[in-house]
């Protein structure tokens, strides 16, 4: 967690002391569909859509929470049951407005020692089986920084089509950056659906999976509302008609 908090705060520091707007402080937890971020930053597209984000990584959730309310990240990805779960346990507000990729209720996750696999989470008997990894921020940074946000959602797309174009490039740098096999990296992502923008705008709809999910898993941990102030589909509607 200490390496977490001083990478992210290094840069911010540095951003405060010139007078300039300080990077998007984003961390995660291991999984494999975070893995096209770190190719979106090492490929350029998150500086040629004019948005500037620092990636944290950490084994633990509970670290990542903290250092989100205690504001030393701007945000965070996971799964929904992960915003949720942080919504509950800080005051500040932590609100979904990319869908990052889906898959089943069991999946796997990268490690540094390779692939484990994640048993499926304890859900309502409504609850749905499909589980979305999204990427979110706080409320008072989406609403004072909704272009940084929209260019995240550009650069997303140019990141998944890079990857598709390049497929062995792509694979042999997020292999890399995560310290396994390339092999290992396509198990952990053959059973994700990574989401492009388009794809991702119909599951924000009111009546969509997105606020479907949300709900049910609200109603299992009696918190009334959180359909509402937990998705922001503004960014995406802003991001243009790309992917």
């Amino acid at each position: 967690m200490q390496g977490l908090v001083c990478a992210v705060w290094a840069v911010a520091l540095v951003a405060c002391g010139s007078g300039r707007r300080g990077p998007l402080r984003i961390a995660m937890t291991p999984w494999a569909g975070n893995e096209f971020l770190f190719l979106a930053e090492a490929k350029g597209f998150l500086a040629a859509e004019g948005v500037e984000v620092r990636l944290a990584e950490s084994t633990s959730l509970d670290d990542v929470v903290r250092a989100f309310d205690r504001g030393e990240i701007d945000g965070l990805t996971g799964t929904l049951a992960d915003v949720l779960e942080s919504r509950a346990r800080t005051p500040r507000a932590p609100r979904a407005f990319m869908a990052l990729g889906t898959s089943s209720s069991t999946d796997v996750i990268l490690a540094r020692v390779g692939v484990v696999t994640v048993g499926a989470a304890e859900m309502a008997d409504d609850a749905p089986e499909e589980v979305f990894d999204v990427l979110a921020l706080a409320a008072d940074v989406l609403e004072r920084r909704p272009r940084d946000a929209a260019a995240l959602v550009r650069a997303w797309d140019r990141t998944l089509a890079f990857a598709a174009e390049k497929r062995t490039e792509a694979a042999d740098f997020m292999a890399r950056h995560a310290e396994v096999t390339v092999e290992e990296l396509e198990d952990a992502l053959a059973g994700i659906r990574m989401l492009t923008s388009r794809e991702q705008r119909p599951l924000f709809a009111p009546d969509g999976p997105l606020v479907t999910a949300v709900e049910a898993m609200a109603a299992a941990m009696h918190d009334g509302g959180a359909a509402a102030d937990c998705l922001a589909p503004e960014p995406l509607a802003r991001a243009g008609g790309r992917g």
